[in-house]
């Protein structure tokens, strides 16, 4: 499964701006998945996740005035180089508004995802075992 997908299935109703980018602060900055799904929580791979969960609609960007709480306001959000900024805040913003708090909720709600992934494919795997014990 990718970020992307993990996202979408987390966040059915979508995501706001804010908490997009507080997601975004909190995968980069702390080991927030499991160990499996950390290699794409990159600043290379986030900025491209982010970008195209815009442009698909599940992150809301509206009217986005926080955006230069980031230094990211010189990007449109469907654009990697706005999310790279966003990441980037962390290093050059003394006073950025990062919410630890609510990146680490919003991180435990892909990971009560993941979990449930987990059970529905050991769920699967344990009926199509079942199935196939029980043929002559």
């Amino acid at each position: 499964m990718t970020i992307t997908e993990l996202i979408k299935k987390a966040f059915p109703e979508g995501l706001e701006y804010d908490d997009a980018a507080q997601l975004c602060l909190a995968l980069y900055s702390v080991r927030a998945l499991p160990n499996e799904l950390m290699p794409q929580c990159t600043k290379e791979n986030l900025p491209v996740v982010f970008a195209e969960l815009v442009s698909a609609g599940t992150v809301r960007v509206g009217k986005v005035t926080t955006a230069a709480s980031y230094g990211a306001n010189f990007h449109d959000p469907r654009d990697k180089g706005h999310w790279v900024e966003v990441i980037a805040a962390i290093f050059k913003i003394r006073d950025v508004q990062i919410d630890w708090k609510r990146g680490e909720a919003l991180a435990a709600r892909l990971r009560a995802q993941c979990r449930s992934e987990e059970q529905m494919t050991i769920a699967n795997t344990a009926s199509h075992g079942t199935l196939a014990s029980s043929r002559p």
